[in-house]
């Protein structure tokens, strides 16, 4: 009688399989990384970039700011052209409007002045102011100044400017009449004409110191003491 399972192979114990050998890379310094060496190369290149762009805005803002410093010095030049004949230069970088003519006021007035050559020196100058007036009229705003406030500034001062010098031209027709006069009725003429003169100097000195403003602001003037219009007492 046979053996029940005495026949069966015996199985040996299975053993698990041991663990195959694995190449563990180490993790690279974060500053080795490819990624953020690309991120650190487009951060410097991006700051190179606005470097130079705002080295750009600078140099196109003073270039700008020259050019127009320019324009405002070519304008000064026109002013001063046109009243050549009916001014004198003033130091540091002025000019006085009819000095002689508004020196005589007070002189004649005390009978130190002749009026006969107060009024033979004073017979053309209304035709050189209005010959300066004209002049201003049709002077133009510089281009490259339009539509700023530089050109804002400078109509304000050409208006003043033209306004001084028909007030000047007044005094100048107030004074011949009054050369006209016995030096006892000169008075109430020659004192009008002084009040004439205050006006005019101080609507010149308004708009002729707008100018001077602008040269201040963009450099091309240094200021100093700015001349003024001779005093009437």
């Amino acid at each position: 009688m046979a053996i029940k399972g005495k026949n069966r192979p015996r199985r040996g114990r299975t053993s698990s399989n041991a663990p195959r050998p694995v190449i563990v890379v180490p993790r690279k310094r974060f500053l080795a990384r490819k990624g953020v060496q690309i991120g650190i190369l487009a951060l410097l290149l991006a700051g190179i970039a606005g470097g130079l762009f705002t080295g750009y805005l600078v140099q196109r803002n003073k270039d700008r700011k020259a050019a127009q410093g320019q324009a405002v010095e070519d304008y000064h030049r026109q002013v001063l052209g046109a009243v050549t004949a009916i001014s004198r230069p003033s130091s540091p970088s002025g000019v006085l409007i009819l000095p002689d003519l508004i020196a005589s006021i007070p002189k004649l007035q005390s009978g130190k002045a002749s009026p006969q050559k107060v009024r033979t020196n004073a017979t053309p100058v209304p035709k050189g102011i209005d010959d300066s007036i004209e002049t201003l009229v049709k002077m133009d705003i510089p281009t490259r100044l339009r539509n700023t406030r530089v050109a804002t500034q400078l109509a304000d001062a050409q208006l003043l400017m033209q306004q001084a010098l028909r007030a000047y031209r007044v005094l100048t027709l107030l004074v011949i009449d009054a050369t006209r006069l016995p030096q006892p009725s000169r008075k109430p003429i020659l004192e009008r004409a002084g009040d004439e003169a205050r006006l005019a100097a101080r609507l010149w000195d308004t708009g002729y110191q707008k100018i001077t403003n602008l040269r201040i602001d963009f450099g091309t003037f240094q200021p100093q003491t700015a001349p003024t219009q001779a005093p009437i007492p």
